[in-house]
């Protein structure tokens, strides 16, 4: 497998931006007239960069569901796991639906495992691109509060991502 480095560098620099916006937001430098401003203009990018990347570096083969699975998915679980113990550790309290709504960042994982186990059947489907955007919009519209299995947020980005896939092999 041949790495190309410009987009694996691409993606490192979309993870430091979504954990510099994190900073921010967690601290009190989001007050301030220029990191409020900073903050509000990486927000516009660095999720979909890094969303685009991810839709770039899949493939859609017939194993891609087993390779999610094995790559994504029990990782995600891990981690979930991990910070359910950590959360019990250190506040004495267990999230109400662990595994089902994602906590902190784990919602991409989530969300991306289920566009890698879907791309395969996308790209069969004609138009898939017009309609995953309608299909964004309307789920936009909606009123996602609990976050269940990040659906709201895969289907918003997949859009995203399959123009990530896409560029990827009209550049080939």
């Amino acid at each position: 497998m041949k790495r190309e480095i410009k987009f694996d560098n691409l993606r490192g620099f979309a993870m430091l931006l979504i954990v510099f916006c994190h900073f921010l937001q967690q601290n009190q430098f989001i007050d301030d007239f220029a990191f409020n401003y900073t903050y509000k203009f990486i927000y516009l990018f660095h999720l979909p960069l890094l969303v685009f990347v991810s839709g770039y570096l899949s493939k859609a083969t017939p194993e891609s569901g087993v390779k999610a699975f094995r790559n994504i998915l029990i990782p995600y679980f891990i981690f979930e796991a991990m910070w359910m113990a950590y959360l019990y550790l250190l506040q004495g309290r267990i999230p109400v639906n662990p595994f089902f709504l994602p906590e902190v960042g784990l919602w991409y994982l989530l969300s991306l495992y289920f566009w890698r186990l879907f791309l395969p059947t996308a790209t069969r489907i004609k138009y898939v691109f017009g309609l995953s955007i309608l299909l964004a919009l309307y789920v936009g519209v909606l009123n996602f509060t609990a976050g269940f299995l990040s659906i709201s947020r895969t289907v918003c980005f997949f859009p995203i991502f399959l123009l990530g896939f896409y560029f990827h092999q009209y550049r080939d």
